[in-house]
């Protein structure tokens, strides 16, 4: 990087290098860091354009790993003056130093101190994925909460609006839900996923960033991973997390198949339509049960360590009293709305069909079911012997 004795060079565009730039040196070779940079952004006060004094600064900056105050600097340097390879090399020089830098910290596993300087350089380059990656894995690890800021560093919360996300099973009732919650509020619907049929539901950022500062009710079939918990952590979210008896939902999910909705899945065509019925619900199983498993477990985790506020419901307690859950939900939202509000949203939606997607809109299907099945069943969740099973009927 360039040099503090530099200073006594002319800077490009001023006609005569300022007296007080002789000063600043003498206060640097002192060690007095501080009062040189002081000494500096009062002389840029006289000459805001000079990319030379905005150089120096960014480079001292840069020397005390303040990332997110020299990269600006530097950058602005080369932009003022294109022409000049010094101040390009100067801000290569400084993003090479500040990923060595937050590499070593990661390396030591100093958490807390990575997680720092990587929030410094998601301000100084927003569109910074490598950045952006690492920050989530050292939140993780360090055991922190991701903020606002670690996605948008120029949006403040009081600009975030609200959002209702139903982290939903499939075959849960979840459509039903999600047209109640948007009759009783009248928010916009939102999707935070890149694309649906055999794609993971996971939020996608940029969908997110898009309807941030909107009131949305979201629902969404997503495990509660670190990037998806990380990104509720950042932008308040709170979500419902919908489940039912897993037996149901082997039943419930067989049919939504025979439907065709086998279409969402890798068994399409003959894969599936020259399979007996029996061995359609043993593909379920053996393919799909692993998901519900894991998706229950990680919203489990995330409610037994406080890491995020969710409101659980089984689908069976909604379908038994859809007014009482409704009411439930916008207490837990803190909508202030009346159990009168309530009764009339739930009354637009189930004089609509198509807003329920109910297949038989009951509990207890599980019959269908033989012992040898229900013990597959059994085995998948016993993988996970500290998790309580028993609001999934196991």
């Amino acid at each position: 990087m360039e040099t503090a004795s530099s200073l006594t060079e002319e800077p490009p565009g001023l006609g005569a290098p300022d007296p007080r730039e002789t000063e600043a040196v003498e206060l640097i070779q002192r060690g007095e860091v501080p009062a040189a940079e002081a000494l500096i952004r009062d002389i840029l006060g006289d000459h805001p354009d000079s990319p030379h004094l905005l150089t120096v600064l960014g480079t001292l900056a840069a020397r005390q790993d303040r990332y997110a105050e020299a990269i600006p600097l530097l950058e602005r340097a080369v932009a003022l003056a294109p022409e000049v390879g010094a101040f390009g090399e100067n801000l290569n020089a400084a993003r090479n130093a500040m990923v060595s830098h937050v590499q070593a910290l990661m390396g030591r596993k100093d958490w807390p101190r990575a997680i720092a300087a990587l929030r410094q350089v998601r301000k100084a380059e927003p569109e910074n994925i490598f950045a952006l990656n690492s920050l989530i894995h050292c939140v993780m690890d360090g055991g922190e909460r991701a903020l606002l800021s670690d996605y948008e560093p120029g949006l403040s919360e009081d600009e975030l609006g609200r959002h209702i996300v139903i982290a939903c099973m499939p075959k849960s009732g979840s459509t039903f839900l999600r047209n109640a919650m948007l009759a009783l509020t009248g928010w916009q619907e939102a999707r935070l996923t890149y694309a649906f049929l055999q794609n993971e539901e996971e939020l996608y950022l940029p969908y997110l960033k898009a309807v941030a500062r909107n009131n949305t009710v979201v629902q969404q079939h997503c495990r509660a991973t670190v990037p998806n918990l990380q990104m509720m952590q950042a932008y308040r979210i709170r979500p419902v997390v919908l489940v039912r008896n897993l037996f149901d939902v082997v039943v419930s999910y067989t049919d939504f198949f025979d439907s065709g909705a086998n279409s969402n899945t890798f068994f399409i065509g003959d894969r599936w339509a020259g399979l007996a019925r029996e061995e359609r619900i043993d593909l379920v199983i053996d393919n799909f049960v692993p998901w519900y498993t894991a998706f229950y477990a990680s919203w489990s985790d995330v409610i037994a360590k406080g890491q995020l506020e969710c409101h659980m419901l089984r689908y069976e307690d909604m379908i038994a009293d859809k007014l009482g859950a409704l009411e439930r939900l916008a207490g837990f939202y803190d909508l202030g709305t009346s159990r009168q509000h309530c009764a009339a949203a739930l009354a637009a939606v189930e004089a609509r069909k198509d807003a329920t997607r109910f297949n038989k809109g009951v509990a207890g299907r599980c019959s269908e079911l033989s012992e040898a099945q229900k013990r597959r069943v059994r085995t998948l969740a016993h993988y996970y012997s500290d998790i309580d099973f028993s609001p999934l009927g196991l």
